[in-house]
């Protein structure tokens, strides 16, 4: 038993404009010519590890962001979470889970007293934690409690028998958040993690989700990350859906040798701004996308996210069923894309529930396809309603075309509502 205390860049050029044309008028900085179709399959980029870029002078060999838009850098080293007790399995899943939470795990008997007492958490912000080690006795926690800044989380967390009564009265004394037994309580651990590591953010990882098969969240994440991307914020689409057609295809991505998902090694949590500069540009919007790799799996998308998410950016995450459970503890927002009709309404119902996500971080974007009004879907959904829109015309492209109503204007919508305007 054990105890936790807590780019390559794209350049669109633009054409000329045609004043006799009758085509629909695009907005401001955005061309009438499209883009020339992705190539299906793209071709084989060559391998990249992350770890050779720097985020210093080192530049890919295409056109590198224009002024004013500089790389983004990390807000600060990463916040400790403190380890009380011994090496073994359970330090390892707390390690794991502390990396996951954009975390560094500390053995609490390195650091001398005046860290101690300082709370030894980052400056940034970071939440400091303690962990006791596999100890039976009470008196362990107790000794913890003599050492650890009761401001600070704890966390017991346990890999075998349950608690003994002691152990119990003992925790509650000290406060504890949780008493978990691992591994079956992992995605808690990581969500209380997170919690605890990171202040609240207005929206910086964002995560899309179809409420059915179909639903449009693709084209939705697509639209949310450029309309941020209009708004002057550093914007990046993730896809995160192994099973799904590819977001490069989606916005018509021009093939290119850029950073892809089977090109991405082992990322340290430094390695964010190096990912960002390698990843092309798609009108303004980073792009982290395909070709399909199966490869992708949830520790890998943790690690990824978990260094991309130390940079200022709206990070758009285009998730898929599978995947969801394992990185849905990690987002700030959680936004779910459902038709109005009552079959896709009551599918959308069965994951939020099977995923548990919450009111206070999740929501629900409803497309008038159906009968049912968007409130009626959001009682239905038991989520807080984000918006509503209705389908543009087809062939409409993410990204390339633009329009003042439809989701465009409800993502619009949204981002201002998240920044309280």
């Amino acid at each position: 038993m054990s105890a936790l205390i807590a780019p390559p860049r794209h350049d669109r050029v633009d054409a000329p404009r045609d004043s006799a044309s009758t085509a629909p008028r695009p907005l401001p900085g955005r061309s009438p010519e499209r883009r020339p179709p992705a190539r299906f399959p793209t071709p084989a980029p060559a391998t990249v590890d992350p770890r050779a870029f720097s985020p210093g002078p080192r530049r890919s060999p295409t056109p590198v962001p224009a002024p004013g838009r500089p790389v983004p850098q990390p807000r600060g080293s990463d916040p400790q979470v403190l380890w009380w007790g011994d090496t073994g399995p359970l330090r390892e899943i707390a390690a794991d889970h502390a990396a996951a939470a954009g975390a560094r795990l500390v053995d609490a008997r390195t650091l001398d007293a005046r860290a101690l007492e300082a709370g030894s958490a980052d400056a940034a912000g970071g939440a400091g934690a303690g962990i006791r080690g596999d100890l039976t006795d009470p008196a362990g926690l107790r000794r913890v409690a003599a050492s650890r800044d009761a401001s600070r989380p704890l966390l017991v967390l346990t890999g075998g028998e349950p608690l003994a009564e002691e152990d119990w009265e003992c925790a509650v004394e000290l406060g504890a958040v949780a008493v978990l037994r691992l591994p079956e309580r992992s995605a808690r651990l990581l969500e209380i993690l997170t919690a605890a590591v990171r202040p609240p953010a207005q929206g910086r990882l964002v995560a899309m989700v179809g409420g059915c098969g179909g639903a449009g969240a693709s084209s939705t994440a697509a639209r949310l990350a450029g309309a941020a991307a209009r708004r002057g914020l550093h914007s990046l689409l993730v896809d995160a859906d192994p099973a799904g057609g590819g977001l490069d295809l989606l916005v018509e991505a021009p093939a290119s040798r850029a950073l892809t998902w089977p090109d991405i090694g082992p990322v340290d949590a430094d390695a964010g701004a190096a990912l960002w500069e390698a990843l092309p540009e798609i009108d303004g919007v980073r792009l982290l996308a395909g070709p399909a790799c199966p490869g992708l799996d949830p520790d890998r998308l943790r690690e990824v996210l978990a260094a991309l998410r130390r940079l200022p950016a709206l990070i758009v995450v285009d998730l898929g069923v599978e995947l969801a459970p394992a990185a849905l503890p990690l987002m700030d927002r959680v936004v779910m894309v459902t038709p109005s009709h009552p079959h896709a309404v009551a599918g959308g119902r069965r994951r939020r529930e099977t995923w548990a996500v919450p009111r206070d971080r999740g929501g629900v974007l409803v497309r008038r396809t159906g009968p049912l009004s968007p409130q009626e879907v959001a009682a239905h959904l038991d989520l807080p309603l984000l918006g509503a829109f209705r389908d543009g015309g087809r062939g409409l492209v993410p990204l390339l075309d633009v329009r003042r109503g439809g989701a465009d204007a409800a993502c619009s919508r949204l981002l201002q509502r998240w920044a309280g305007r």
